[in-house]
C-alpha cells in the first residue's frame, strides 16, 4: 500500500517492550494479556455441513484494507 501513500506497520515488539508499555498507557495494558496465547481456528465442522471452504486470511486482509480504503476510513 505504500504505492498509494500508505504506511503500514511491520515493526514487532519484544514482549518485555510490551509489557513496559502496558505499565505506563492504559490502551496498551489489554493487550498485555493476550501475550504469549496461541489462537487456533478450526473451519473443520463448517466445511463438513455447508461445504464453505474460507478464503485464504491473507486476502481478506488486503480486502479489508482496500474496503476501507474506498469508504475513507483510513
Amino acid at each position: 500500500y505504500s504505492t498509494r501513500g500508505y504506511r503500514v506497520p511491520t515493526r514487532t515488539f519484544p514482549d518485555p517492550l510490551v509489557q513496559l508499555f502496558g505499565l505506563l498507557m492504559p490502551k496498551a495494558k489489554g493487550v498485555v494479556g493476550l501475550l504469549h496465547w496461541a489462537y487456533t481456528i478450526s473451519t473443520e465442522q463448517i466445511s463438513l455441513v455447508f461445504g464453505w471452504k474460507p478464503r485464504p486470511y491473507k486476502q481478506t486482509i488486503l480486502d479489508m484494507a482496500d474496503s476501507l480504503i474506498e469508504f475513507g476510513l483510513v
